[in-house]
């Protein structure tokens, strides 16, 4: 498997987090007319780690997960989950090993839409892998 599918599975394995949002948790695009709240995960930048003797065996991808919520208590709710699962973060993942992982920032936004509008916080990760 590769890094995006162990994180995938990783987060919809959670029990926690699955009975914030249950199996709305969506790699890269969501589906129309999604019910809320809702998790979308797309990796966002991969910095291979160099040094003076070239490459090494580490790569560092940041994934950004945004919640997607009609209101504030659950998207704050699933945020604080997701730092919870990531805080001091150490272990083998699916087939990835993660050294450990660094939150990379967090915003509110809200969005507005048709019929209504909906927050939309997007929490990025930056992950130290082994490759």
């Amino acid at each position: 498997m590769s890094f995006s599918s162990d994180l995938y599975a990783f987060l919809t394995a959670d029990g926690t987090l699955s009975g914030l949002v249950s199996n709305r948790i969506h790699p890269n695009r969501v589906p129309p007319n999604e019910t809320f709240p809702y998790i979308r995960v797309q990796r966002v930048s991969n910095t291979p780690q160099i040094t003076l003797a070239g490459y090494n065996a580490h790569n560092e991808p940041t994934v950004q997960i945004s919640i997607f919520s009609r209101t504030y208590d659950p998207a704050i709710s699933i945020r604080d989950r997701l730092f919870a699962l990531f805080d001091g973060y150490h272990a083998t993942m699916g087939t990835t090993v993660i050294q450990h992982v660094v939150p990379a920032g967090d915003q509110e936004f809200w969005e507005d839409g048709e019929p209504e509008g909906h927050h939309h916080f997007p929490v990025d990760f930056t992950f130290l892998i082994n490759v």
